[in-house]
């Protein structure tokens, strides 16, 4: 699922993200769920089982993409420190 969603992201230029978390703190919280992709298509990853370095090459690959996002600031806390 990860190769499916690497391909869709180098596809596109913008990327709609979303976080769902344990809570509000980026220090003592964790990540549970990443939502990325546009209003046709949406690929949810639960980060519980995915491989931290596969969460990582995604995010890379979102680096020259427009992130469209709700209250962007507090996913951008949790994504810097737990990634």
């Amino acid at each position: 699922m990860i190769k499916d969603i690497k391909q869709y992201i180098l596809n596109k230029n913008e990327i709609c993200l979303d976080l769902e978390t344990t809570g509000l703190n980026p220090w003592l919280n964790k990540i549970l769920l990443i939502s990325l992709g546009n209003e046709s298509q949406q690929f949810c990853i639960d980060v519980r089982n995915t491989n931290k370095n596969d969460i990582i090459e995604l995010l890379i690959l979102l680096k020259n993409k427009l992130i469209i996002g709700h209250n962007t600031k507090f996913d951008y806390k949790f994504l810097y420190y737990n990634y």
